[in-house]
């Protein structure tokens, strides 16, 4: 059978743990829970992770998930990505990767961003254990 989009809706479980509970494996078998524990979680401009092709994601980790309304992050994030479908439509690209150097880059102004502000004080959920 074939899919040109797959929607996962698996609950809440911040952050991570919706795409850590289930068994999202790249082209090479590699397990994207297993990456994460291996590499740290990380992810270009919060949408996907180097070497899983195509696995892009909306209110994941290292996006403006906590900071923003859900339903406007969503809704710019659809965007964004419904964009790039479009032009990889137009321009018959199969498949789309994010780059480890972009992710290491992201993550740093991310870090940089968040210790600029007031949340790094604060005991959130949102800062991990």
């Amino acid at each position: 059978m074939e899919f040109d989009i797959i929607v996962i809706a698996t609950g809440f479980d911040s952050l991570t743990g919706i795409f850590t509970n289930i068994d999202i494996k790249n082209a090479r078998g590699e397990c994207l829970k297993e990456h994460w524990k291996r590499e740290d979680t990380s992810a270009y401009l919060g949408f996907g992770t180097a070497g899983f092709p195509n696995l892009w994601y909306m209110y994941g980790p290292q996006g403006p998930t906590p900071l923003g309304n859900a339903v406007t992050v969503i809704e710019i994030q659809g965007e964004w990505l419904v964009e790039l479908i479009v032009r990889m439509r137009q321009q018959d690209v199969q498949s789309v990767d994010a780059k480890t150097e972009g992710e290491v880059n992201w993550r740093r102004d991310m870090i940089e961003a968040r210790e600029a502000t007031l949340l790094p004080n604060a005991d959130s959920w949102y800062q991990g254990p």
